[in-house]
């Protein structure tokens, strides 16, 4: 019988059948995962993740979005939207304007000895009138 790849418990459902391949689901840590007939050998996976290209183009900088501008500029930019909205209509009385944002730096490795790096800046804002 099968068992979870990712804790090795034996509390596992069938999840569903896609594209002829069926997946399991674990009750206990949740991870869903091919069943074992459909699986490449460990051997066969090593080769093909040794031999794949991960370039991927970088989509956006990985300067954090909380140091890229001052507090100053971050309040000044709030004030200038904050005019704006309320030149357009006359009837606006409030501008609730919220910016945040946050910035994660990942360092992923894996038995293999690759290992790669991921910026993750996010930036929110939102606008209420």
């Amino acid at each position: 019988m099968q068992s979870c790849v990712v804790c090795s418990s034996k509390r596992i459902n069938k999840f569903e059948t896609k594209d002829l391949l069926s997946y399991w689901a674990c009750s206990s840590c949740k991870a869903v995962f091919l069943d074992e007939q459909f699986r490449v050998d460990k051997k066969e996976e090593k080769e093909r993740y040794l031999n794949h290209e991960n370039d991927i183009k970088r989509l956006y900088v990985s300067e954090s979005p909380i140091t890229s501008l001052t507090d100053k500029e971050k309040v000044t930019f709030l004030r200038e939207i904050d005019n704006y909205i309320k030149k357009k209509d006359k009837r606006v009385q409030q501008v609730i304007i919220n910016l945040s944002s946050s910035h994660d730096s990942i360092f992923v490795a894996n038995s293999y000895g690759k290992y790669c790096f991921d910026e993750r800046p996010l930036v929110r804002f939102n606008v209420m009138v």
